[in-house]
């Protein structure tokens, strides 16, 4: 996952889109954070919390991406 964040990092980077790999990156710590603390609170789960917080909040991050990419993409008709 951490893999395809990257990726997401170069691509809109290249495309001239600095700023939402910014917010990826802002959006994957944020979330891993935040995940991290709720998810170590639980009783059940403890410190294993922690690090399940990792994957979790670079899925995110990669669904936040896709979502954009999505979203802005080129359209047959934009090319002419």
């Amino acid at each position: 996952m951490i893999g395809f964040l990257f990726m997401f990092y170069g691509y809109f980077r290249v495309i001239d889109e600095p700023m939402i790999s910014v917010v990826l990156t802002i959006f994957s710590l944020g979330t891993r954070v935040l995940l991290a603390y709720l998810l170590s609170a639980v009783l059940s789960i403890g410190y294993i919390g922690i690090w399940a917080s990792i994957p979790i909040g670079w899925a995110l991050a990669d669904l936040a991406g896709l979502y954009y990419l999505h979203k802005n993409a080129v359209k047959p008709a934009d090319c002419f």
